[in-house]
């Protein structure tokens, strides 16, 4: 992910600041194609969102949805349950990293 995309986006959240980030801009979605396309990844034709996965101050990493259609609006539905695939996946990742040093590995 271009650093320049997300600089002081998550690193300090705020009470009413927006959980989700959305790559509607075409310069923006080229961008983040084209880094998709050096990892060996399927660039998106549409509409991005992006939830952070982060604990304690920490960013652990993002859960990335796409509408197919460019022009299709992201619905407050839609983000709630992004943001709730969000949350569940950082508490997942903290319970396997906990397993991980409990079992001394």
């Amino acid at each position: 992910m271009p650093m320049a995309m997300l600089q002081g986006r998550y690193e300090q959240s705020r009470q009413g600041d927006e959980p989700c980030l959305v790559l509607s801009d075409p310069y923006d979605l080229s961008r983040f194609s084209a880094m998709l396309t050096q990892l060996g990844l399927t660039p998106f034709a549409g509409r991005v969102l992006m939830a952070p996965l982060h604990h304690e101050g920490e960013l652990l990493g993002f859960i990335i949805a796409e509408h197919e259609r460019p022009q299709q609006a992201w619905q407050a539905d839609e983000l709630t349950f992004v943001l709730c695939v969000s949350d569940f996946s950082t508490q997942t990742l903290l319970t396997l990293s906990k397993l991980t040093r409990l079992n001394g590995h």
